[in-house]
């Protein structure tokens, strides 16, 4: 298990049997979600995996609509270029919704496999990361 702490967060990342869980803690923002982005890509490329659910518990105002597109702008490549698939769920209730659904309908123009759950659902989140 990885256990990585900087700037104003942690990422946990533990090896299951055909998924990385990745909890991520701390203070929302760009550059921590882009931190734990990177951090989460590196464990898929040291672990051989690209199937990753994430837990955020990123607390304060969500990412708004251009911090979201400048995180999918910046990092799209590298996800598609190891075949990412993504479940994530937001376990901070009080976060924007359809900021959410932004990212995630962004992400998936951009050619990326993401899935945003709305609540957790871990048995549900792993079944839509299994498909192929």
């Amino acid at each position: 298990m990885h256990d990585i702490s900087f700037l104003n967060c942690t990422v946990d990342i533990e090896q299951k049997d055909q998924f990385l869980l990745a909890v991520v803690k701390g203070e929302n923002s760009l550059v921590n979600a882009a931190a734990c982005f990177n951090e989460i890509y590196g464990a898929c490329i040291f672990y051989r995996c690209s199937n990753v659910l994430i837990k955020s518990y990123l607390s304060g105002a969500s990412l708004d609509s251009i911090e979201m597109f400048d995180l999918i702008k910046k990092n799209y490549v590298k996800a598609n270029s190891i075949g990412m698939r993504i479940a994530f769920v937001d376990m901070v209730t009080d976060h924007d919704e359809n900021g959410l659904k932004f990212g995630e309908n962004l992400a998936l123009i951009s050619g990326m496999h993401i899935r945003v759950f709305k609540e957790l659902n871990e048995p549900q989140m792993i079944e839509w990361l299994m498909e192929k």
